[in-house]
């Protein structure tokens, strides 16, 4: 089963090479001999990283796009991203729950969803998720659908913070292309990136969302 949206926002201009080397004896993965950006948009030089890497990712809505260069040798693409989020002040937050990692500015999840709930997901994998700038509430709405659950999106507008449902006076949007993941798991995982509370409704098959 599959979800996809249609990308909605054009990228930045830039240059990339990437170059990835088969896999030598004695290698845990394979290498990349060669890894340049010359001002390549940040979001893309991460997605490109982060599949490499086969890293579940979600970019936090506090870190704006913006052009990077970044030049790196005979790395594997986990050292790779690792390396690349370093130089951009950046941290990579894993969550073994969710199966997703936080691409964000601070080690911290302000607004964790319980495992528990994560875990009590009865739903069959899902081999990819993929939206593209899609809204937020949108997204959770679909989700919630894939879910089995009766879901309720409640994001009120608290000026330009991006926990809440705008961001400068513009929908919040989710992009992301993930693998092998249940549901719960990826509602979990957006919920904890843009701050949201998540509040099961047992009575009756469904959860409420709402921000912070």
């Amino acid at each position: 089963m599959m979800i996809t949206r249609v990308r909605g926002l054009a990228a930045l201009a830039g240059a990339l090479t990437l170059t990835v080397s088969g896999q030598t004896k004695g290698q845990l993965e394979p290498s990349i001999p060669v890894v340049r950006f010359e001002n390549v948009p940040l979001y893309d030089a991460i997605q490109n990283l982060a599949r490499r890497s086969a890293v579940n990712y979600i970019l936090s809505p506090a870190i704006p796009n913006r052009a990077v260069t970044f030049h790196c040798k005979n790395l594997s693409a986990k050292a790779t991203l690792t390396k690349f989020l370093a130089e951009n002040h950046l941290l990579l937050i894993e969550n073994s729950a969710t199966t997703v990692a936080h691409v964000s500015t601070t080690n911290r999840i302000e607004s964790p969803v319980d495992v528990r709930w994560i875990a009590a997901d009865t739903n069959t994998i899902i081999p990819l998720i993929q939206f593209e700038w899609v809204p937020l509430q949108v997204t959770l709405t679909e989700l919630g659908k894939r879910a089995g659950l009766q879901t309720v999106v409640d994001l009120k507008v608290t000026g330009s913070s991006p926990v809440s449902g705008q961001q400068n006076g513009q929908a919040q949007t989710v992009s992301v292309y993930w693998n092998n993941l249940k549901p719960r798991q990826a509602i979990g995982a957006i919920c904890e990136n843009f701050n949201l509370v998540l509040v099961e409704d047992s009575a009756n098959a469904g959860i409420r969302i709402t921000s912070k």
